[in-house]
């Protein structure tokens, strides 16, 4: 989504004739492309390495971080920017160096971290080291202090409220899937724990237990509920029905759900979506997909879903406007 909301698909890789045979025509350049996902079509394809790399798909990794700029990793050594405001890219790998003394030596890996853990990256500097690199607070993490700067208080947090499944319990597996909506102390840029839900046995302590120590039934551990800075939580749609749910996107109206409405294998998903305050149904849609992907968007005129690889526009009435397959876009030339 740029600085107007409007979404781009963004595709970074090698460009191959399509008349060409196997890898004929192939110049190793690497190039980057936005597309118009509501028509498939070709906004702009420029090249973004001056240096030529063959890449597969899973040479590419591809994230947004929290100020909402999109950031690329190429074969797990090069970090591009792809800025919302003017859509213009650049490399970030030198800032990065010069900005923080533990990459001063260079960067021999990096990957994303999950998202879980904020906005941030696992890297390996060039002498050895593992470090998790918060670049928007430009702050390097060891490997082995990584746990406890996840859970440290905050010095000038925010509430933030979002949603998740809560996931099958092996303790209680007669329990439901439900929609949980929760509260947490947020501040942009720092280190996160993500809440897992699913019902447990709270024993008051660490140790081994049996089934005869006293417990109580928790749908979170009391040092999970601290450790991801919880204030509150809650089921959203109670009694609700859902089976392999995934949670899409979010706006100040809008939550954006996909979920198999019964546990056959072959059963479709459906996607929902639901009134932010209440959790009242705003349109339910039958769709043809086995797998969605938790990156959505909602837009004025309706939404757009991943599957493994292709998006899909949806309108306002549910109707599929587009299919776009993004490993592997056509357009008639890099003008």
């Amino acid at each position: 989504m740029d600085k107007n909301n409007i979404p781009h698909i963004v595709v970074v890789g090698n460009v191959r004739n399509s008349k060409a045979r196997f890898d004929e025509g192939k110049d190793n350049k690497v190039y980057i492309g936005l597309f118009d996902p509501k028509t498939g079509k070709k906004e702009w394809i420029k090249q973004l390495m001056d240096t030529p790399v063959e890449l597969s798909s899973s040479d590419v990794k591809l994230q947004v971080f929290e100020d909402q700029n999109l950031y690329i990793i190429v074969k797990s050594k090069y970090i591009y920017q792809l800025d919302r405001n003017s859509l213009t890219y650049k490399s970030v790998l030198e800032n990065y160096v010069k900005d923080a003394p533990s990459l001063s030596t260079g960067i021999a890996k990096v990957e994303f971290k999950y998202e879980d853990y904020g906005s941030s990256y696992q890297i390996i500097n060039n002498e050895g080291q593992n470090l998790a690199y918060y670049p928007l607070i430009n702050k390097s993490i060891p490997d082995k202090q990584l746990y406890d700067e996840r859970r440290k208080k905050l010095p000038n947090p925010t509430t933030k409220t979002e949603f998740t499944f809560s996931s099958k319990s092996s303790y209680y597996p007669e329990e439901k899937i439900q929609l949980i909506q929760y509260s947490y102390q947020y501040q942009y840029g720092f280190p996160k724990d993500s809440p897992r839900f699913s019902w447990d046995k709270d024993y008051g302590g660490s140790g081994i237990f049996t089934d005869r120590d006293p417990y109580k039934k928790v749908l979170i551990n009391p040092w999970q509920f601290k450790g991801a800075r919880l204030i509150s939580f809650k089921d959203f749609t109670p009694g609700r029905l859902y089976f392999e749910p995934v949670v899409l996107a979010q706006n100040d109206k809008t939550l954006l759900i996909a979920y198999k409405p019964t546990p056959a294998e072959d059963d479709p998903l459906q996607i929902q979506l639901l009134d932010i305050s209440t959790g009242a149904i705003q349109k339910t849609i039958s769709t043809e997909l086995k797998s969605i992907y938790g990156n959505g968007s909602l837009l004025k005129d309706g939404f757009i879903v991943k599957g493994s690889s292709d998006y899909y526009y949806f309108d306002n009435s549910g109707k599929q406007i587009n299919k776009f397959e993004g490993y592997n876009p056509k357009f008639d030339s890099l003008n």
